[in-house]
């Protein structure tokens, strides 16, 4: 194994990490025995370094299964250090603590609806997720989101969020209404059950293989989906779950995400 490629792996792993971020991988020093590499990462605007110091002859010993081992304990060693500079710098607003075993109902002091801002002529009898049910959240709801808003809300951008999560809700299992959704395209489909597995292939969802690596490619087309539904989906989340001290300072996002600032008006 070489230099070039350990650093060219460790840069494929950040690139798929799901905590995003820019990077860069550089050597620091080198000599005929040893080389330090330095990595480092800019998550939620902080700089995170990690110097590796490796002995040549470590690196050239490295066959492919020692190398996928070692960058897996990079990105954890870079994991922990990320979240824990989170918590240097940022503050908790809000904490909930809930159990499976019941609803957690947040709830507010203002009067009506947290998202439109209606108190009258409005009703409050449907279920409302502060999340949505396709994350996996099925106990964490809200006393203050109207029927109106959760319905429109439903058909929105929690579809535009569903459509743009498919995949990720399937390859990590996560339970939503019906429990784990299938990826489904164009004469094929991803489905994944406790017990097995199921693949069906097509122009869409193509698999290649590579004897070298001894491993198997899956690639796929995503879903269409609204990108600016989805970020309204975030800040819907966000909104849902701060606490009412926080509301003043988003009334902007409150209304961006307005369902009834969108209807359409025909003249």
């Amino acid at each position: 194994m070489s230099k070039e490629s350990l650093i060219e792996q460790i840069r494929n792993g950040l690139k798929s990490e799901i905590l995003k971020g820019s990077y860069d991988v550089t050597v620091v020093s080198e000599s005929a025995s040893l080389i330090v590499l330095r990595i480092t990462l800019n998550v939620f605007s902080q700089n995170t370094n990690l110097d590796l110091r490796l002995e040549e002859g470590v690196i050239n010993s490295m066959n492919v299964e020692k190398e996928k081992k070692f960058v897996e304990g990079v990105l954890k060693t870079l994991f922990i250090q990320v979240t824990a500079a989170f918590y240097e710098n940022f503050d908790c607003l809000a904490e909930y603590k809930f159990d499976q075993d019941r609803d957690l109902v947040l709830v507010s002091d203002f009067p009506g609806c947290r998202f439109c801002g209606l108190a009258d002529n409005v009703t409050f009898d449907d279920k409302a997720h502060a999340l949505p049910a396709s994350t996996g959240n099925k106990f964490i709801l809200s006393d203050y989101e109207c029927d109106y808003c959760n319905y429109e809300f439903g058909r929105t951008i929690d579809d535009h969020f569903g459509r743009w999560s498919n995949w990720q809700r399937t390859l990590f299992r996560i339970r939503g209404n019906r429990g784990v959704p299938a990826f489904s395209l164009k004469g094929g489909h991803i489905r994944l059950e406790d017990d097995q597995t199921e693949i069906q292939l097509s122009d869409e969802i193509t698999i290649t293989f590579s004897e070298d690596l001894n491993e198997a490619t899956l690639e796929w087309k995503n879903l269409t989906y609204i990108p600016s539904q989805v970020r309204k989906c975030f800040y819907k989340m966000a909104l849902a779950l701060m606490p009412d001290s926080e509301l003043a300072f988003f009334q902007e996002i409150q209304s961006f995400i307005n369902p009834r600032n969108n209807i359409r008006r025909i003249h």
